[in-house]
């Protein structure tokens, strides 16, 4: 028996019909929403027919059993195109007076064309090519056809609310729109040139079973995103074979019909069986129908592909700054998953020969068995793929994708793992230290926006020249500029690159350090404080020993234990900075200068919640704050490993180092009152024009205090309980909000509040008033006033009983 060609051929030489199963969806074509996929099919079906014979069209691969008892033919995947060419087929009969032909073609003994997944579908397919319909008298309204037929005496209610019925309703109303003019069509369709066909594959010949048949209706009962672009993608490749003219698939199957095999068949597989693991789910353990979690398939099949689309988009940087605009849209829209159609795929034209050869590079890849590094820490090959199959696109009305979603530094990893994947090999030797230099690069840059991925992306195909990614950037010279990544970062790589090549010995340190969670790769500034910078400045490498080696090792091992104790792993903050009791380690540092970072109006004690004012930031090898840096190695050159706190407590108790830039005062006065640094909930200061500097305790309601006022309050208060400021009984700071707070201390006197004194810092001294009006003013102030807390003191205390 041949292998059918068309519809008709399923209804004759022995076979009996079509059997469209109970686990099968609804018919979808006709739903509402569907109406481009539609108008596209249908104008595909007429212009086919329109043809001259010899020019057909073809409706690509149908899936499905073909040895049934019935002899009908079962379909897994294709039952959408033969319900609506079997529609077609009718109307075109009716159209040409042949529908006695149709109804005795489709009713020979079998099923005919017969739809189990409900009885009222069922009916309405068996009932169908029975009736005669006089189209020629149908008026021209969108709805006449599906009330004729809705009118007949069989007709039932309950198909409307049928959605397969329902749906194929719809559909009749659509084809009448299309060929309501058309005469003489319905020959070809039957006739012995026909100009619609399919390839039909019994699953029994390839030695595929059941379980592909869950796989094909485990999408839900209406036609995805992901089927609809299928098959809209390799329409357009057959008809742009410019797209596949340098593209070589292992298969003699032109490169559409190996890409429309492929994905419903072992590409699909890649997904299907991690989804099988991640729910536990045994081989031959699907069940009858299909598991709600396979509905997860097809969004995980559409991410894959549209990173493939991402990493593929040309990203050359050009002098066209429009040109570069629109590619780096592009990307954001990709990135943030805002394409969900082939048309949204050409709008932001990832549809292009490279994204074509790289899906089937990649997709094959996967598919084999994705290689992973014998070292994960810099890239969990698995873990990333999890990563993008799961990706998240960002909701309407939302800034930013859901947390967990694949960030632009994920996708740069992603990217450059994807070049390690398209090596003519499986596994470069070099793929280690390139993905090491890749994540160190992408995580430590700034990719916040589709230009800086495109940037970023073009920087990174830039890289792809070097054989050895190590030796390129020991080299440094004009030809190995490394363009958009951090250059402090750049550099960094650059010297550690000339480390690792020299001894063994500086790899597996710098990889153990690099591997903490938080510094993820920046340690530069572990080699500065190690001196190892100063040493590659002062001396060429030509003229290092072994034993220059082992010293600078074993100093970079003694900052390393220093560090690992003040950013612990473990715990619930794994890897970040681990305050110590009553501010320690900040303190030292302020002992030994000023280290704030400035951000906007503020300054910060470093804050990991901030942006801009972390750790991180503060470590990175950034000259402009070397100095700011150097407090950092000075507190870490006294710390004794085996009893930090102690040794923080002998650097505070050595006093404030005068550093001559005016710092010393409020350094002083932080250093010395812990509970300065407890109220400042943000972390954050503010230096007023006026003297005071505010801590904030909170950047959103703007509470605040000030330093001088209230460390003088501090000192103030045990003398005031002591009885030693008769007649004053009272000391207060009062808490300040916004900007027209003025931080001030009180000065109370019991039962006689015309006695209060007012005490502010205004322009480097303590000022005293009487009132609390006019705070702000510059009049009604002591002039003589004293700019220190003991200094105050004395100056206080002549005039206690005059107050």
């Amino acid at each position: 028996m041949p292998d059918p060609r068309t519809l008709a051929d399923l209804f004759r030489g022995g076979r009996s019909g079509v059997l469209v199963p109970m686990l099968q969806r609804d018919y979808a074509q006709g739903r509402p929403g569907e109406e481009r996929v539609r108008k596209r099919f249908l104008a595909s079906l007429r212009e086919a027919l329109l043809r001259p014979p010899g020019d057909a069209l073809d409706l690509d691969f149908v899936y499905g059993h073909d040895r049934t008892e019935s002899g009908a033919f079962v379909p897994i995947d294709g039952q959408q195109r033969l319900t609506t060419l079997f529609l077609l087929h009718w109307y075109l009969a009716a159209r040409d007076g042949r529908a006695e032909e149709f109804a005795a073609l489709v009713s020979g003994g079998g099923p005919g064309f017969r739809y189990e997944v409900r009885p009222s579908a069922r009916r309405f397919f068996e009932r169908l090519p029975t009736w005669t319909i006089t189209l020629d008298a149908l008026p021209a309204k969108p709805d006449a056809l599906s009330k004729k037929l809705m009118d007949q005496p069989e007709a039932m209610l309950s198909w409307r609310r049928d959605p397969t019925v329902a749906a194929a309703l719809v559909m009749l109303d659509a084809i009448h729109g299309t060929f309501a003019r058309d005469r003489g069509l319905y020959e070809r369709l039957v006739g012995p040139q026909p100009a619609v066909t399919f390839q039909f594959l019994p699953l029994e010949r390839f030695g595929l079973g059941d379980d592909l048949y869950i796989k094909m209706n485990a999408r839900g009962k209406r036609l995805t995103r992901f089927e609809v672009f299928k098959s809209e993608l390799v329409d357009h490749l057959r008809v742009h074979p410019a797209l596949v003219a340098k593209v070589s698939v292992p298969s003699e199957l032109p490169v559409p019909d190996y890409v429309a095999n492929r994905l419903d068949t072992t590409w699909l597989d890649v997904v299907w069986q991690r989804l099988r693991r991640a729910h536990e789910v045994a081989d031959g353990d699907a069940g009858s129908e299909p598991p709600a979690w396979l509905e997860q398939l097809d969004p995980h099949l559409f991410n894959l592909t549209r990173a493939v689309a991402l990493v593929a988009t040309a990203v050359v940087d050009g002098s066209d700054v429009q040109h570069n605009r629109a590619i780096a849209k592009n990307l954001e829209r990709l990135h943030f998953g805002e394409v969900d159609s082939f048309e949204d795929y050409t709008a932001v034209l990832a549809v292009s020969a490279p994204f074509v050869r790289q899906l089937v590079g990649l997709f094959d890849r996967w598919a084999s068995g994705t290689p992973l590094l014998e070292d994960q820490r810099y890239y969990d090959a698995e873990a990333m793929f999890t990563k993008v199959r799961r990706d998240h696109p960002r909701k309407p009305g939302q800034r930013n994708k859901p947390k967990g979603s694949m960030s632009y530094p994920d996708w740069v990893c992603f990217a450059g793992w994807c070049i390690v994947l398209l090596q003519p090999h499986s596994m470069p030797a070099q793929a280690h230290d390139w993905m090491r230099v890749v994540r160190n690069l992408a995580v430590n840059s700034d990719l916040t926006s589709g230009e800086h991925l495109r940037s970023a992306l073009a920087s990174l195909r830039a890289l792809t020249k070097a054989d050895d990614i190590l030796a390129y950037l020991a080299a440094h010279d004009a030809e190995t500029k490394v363009p958009f990544f951090r250059r402090e970062q750049v550099a960094e790589e650059r010297i550690k690159a000339r480390l690792i090549r020299r001894d063994s010995g500086w790899r597996t340190r710098l990889q153990e350090a690099e591997a903490h969670p938080y510094f993820t790769g920046q340690v530069g500034f572990m080699l500065e404080l190690a001196g190892v910078l100063d040493a590659l400045e002062a001396e060429p490498e030509a003229g290092w020993t072994a034993d220059t080696d082992k010293d600078l090792q074993d100093a970079f091992d003694a900052v390393w234990t220093r560090v690992h104790l003040l950013f612990p792993t473990g715990g619930e903050r794994t890897g970040t900075f681990a305050t110590r009791s009553d501010f320690l380690v900040e303190r030292a540092m302020l002992c030994h200068g000023n280290y704030l970072l400035r951000r906007n109006s503020n300054t910060s004690l470093l804050n990991d919640a901030g942006a801009g004012v972390s750790w991180k930031r503060f470590l990175r090898l950034d000259s402009t704050i070397a100095d700011k840096r150097a407090c950092f190695g000075a507190m870490l050159d006294r710390l004794n490993p085996n009893d930090l706190e102690t040794s923080l407590q002998r650097v505070i108790d050595a006093g404030v180092r005068d550093t001559g830039d005016g710092t010393e005062g409020w350094r002083a006065l932080l250093v010395e009152h812990p509970k300065l640094l407890r109220y400042c909930g943000s972390r954050a200061l503010r230096f007023m024009s006026h003297g005071e500097v505010y801590l904030l305790k909170g950047v959103q309601r703007g509470e605040h205090r000030g330093v001088h006022t209230w460390a003088l309050a501090l000192t103030l208060k045990p003398l005031c309980k002591d009885g030693r400021l008769a007649p004053f009984s009272k000391v207060t700071a009062p808490k300040q909000w916004g900007r027209v707070g003025y931080p001030h201390l009180l000065l109370e006197v019991e039962g006689t509040p015309d006695q209060t004194l007012v005490v502010a810092q205004r322009d480097g001294r303590f000022r005293v008033r009487r009132d609390l009006a006019g705070l702000h003013s510059k009049d009604g102030w002591d002039d003589a006033s004293p700019a220190m807390p003991a200094d105050f003191l004395d100056w206080l205390r002549p005039r206690l009983t005059r107050a």
